[in-house]
């Protein structure tokens, strides 16, 4: 989650200005709607140190990354399909843990 979050993570202006002048390659700006995945992840890692994941947050987050442009390459693609698979994983496993406690609670 933390090389997402650093993958989209606005770069500061006097580090562009710096690799613009040092001849280095300057990041396409990212679409308006990776404001709001960052946020998601963001409140996803609050919810994991907090030990208190919600399905919702994680949806959530998986429709942003799904949202996000296909001009994605390189190591953004490859950090954004992790991220998926990680984030279905722990979706699974939440949706599996509530089903176990249902069924130990007698309900369906």
């Amino acid at each position: 989650m933390d090389t997402a979050l650093g993958l989209l993570w606005p770069q500061a202006q006097g580090e562009l200005a710096r690799a613009m002048e040092e001849g280095m390659g300057v990041p396409v700006p990212l679409s308006p709607d990776v404001g709001r995945l960052r946020d998601a992840l963001q409140q996803l890692r609050g919810q994991v140190a907090a030990q208190a994941v919600s399905i919702a947050t994680i949806d959530d987050a998986l429709g942003r990354l799904a949202d996000l442009p296909v001009a994605v390459e390189g190591e953004g693609r490859a950090v954004i399909a992790e991220s998926s698979a990680q984030l279905n994983a722990l979706g699974a496993a939440l949706r599996q843990k509530e089903g176990l406690q249902q069924w130990q609670q007698g309900r369906p």
